[in-house]
């Protein structure tokens, strides 16, 4: 089975093709492993979601991703995520990150 956790954010950032500083909402979704026999943690999720949020929300995103891409973005995530889990042994198996824009109706799955 597997269990979603969604967030929203909001960022600026600059792309090579649109060198204007420009802002968006983004729509994330973070999925975990879970099962009947070893349900997912609320706490760990909680935990993972907020830890991710904060490095994203409001924030001018080329400061940490060179060329922030929703693809860019969704490995950002899915990275630091799993360096999250391992390093405060959070206690979710983290499989994937989903990025969404709204604006556009398109989303990357990682």
């Amino acid at each position: 089975m597997k269990a979603w956790k969604e967030f929203w954010f909001e960022a600026s950032h600059s792309l090579p093709d649109n060198p204007q500083v420009h802002g968006h909402s983004f729509k994330v979704k973070l999925w975990f492993e879970t099962s009947k026999e070893k349900p997912v943690s609320f706490k760990g999720i909680n935990k993972l979601e907020w830890q991710l949020k904060r490095l994203v929300d409001h924030t001018h995103l080329n400061t940490a991703i060179p060329a922030p891409t929703m693809e860019s973005i969704a490995v950002y995530l899915y990275e630091y995520g799993l360096q999250l889990v391992e390093m405060q042994k959070i206690d979710v198996k983290f499989l994937k990150v989903d990025v969404y824009r709204p604006s556009l109706d398109f989303g990357i799955e990682s």
